[in-house]
């Protein structure tokens, strides 16, 4: 009998590894509408994150013009989340930017970000506080 022939199977990837656990998400999804225009992003898309998860707040302001400056300017168009809060009673906006699992991945993505947002002392925020803010 002829012996038949084997193909070889294609080897299998190893499966990444690291040795830390990296960020959940380096960057949000784009929640711009026009070039210039900023939109909100659905409460429930935020509501929907991990409330142990950080995001890094860069902006607050009482003006949704304020915030598309701030984006357009930086270059944020489809690298964070606009969501609406109130703020001494009054209407306010907030700019996040990147999901991560834990204070130091936060920490960390603050410290890789422009220094022109740096300059604006931006900071660690737990999506369980920003969840409280959406109910405001």
């Amino acid at each position: 009998p002829v012996p038949s022939e084997q193909v070889p199977k294609p080897a299998a990837k190893p499966a990444p590894t690291s040795e830390s656990k990296p960020a959940i998400k380096p960057a949000a999804k784009a929640q711009a509408t026009a070039p210039g225009k900023v939109s909100l992003t659905p409460a429930k898309v935020l509501q929907q994150k991990n409330g142990n998860h950080l995001s890094v707040q860069l902006m607050g302001s009482r003006s949704l013009a304020a915030i598309e400056q701030f984006v357009l300017a930086n270059r944020l168009a489809g690298q964070m989340w606009v969501y609406q809060t109130r703020f001494h009673g009054n209407p306010w906006y907030v700019v996040l930017k990147g999901e991560y699992a834990g204070m130091s991945q936060a920490q960390a993505a603050i410290r890789t970000l422009s220094p022109a947002l740096q300059k604006a002392d931006p900071w660690p925020k737990s999506f369980a506080q920003v969840k409280r803010e959406l109910q405001q």
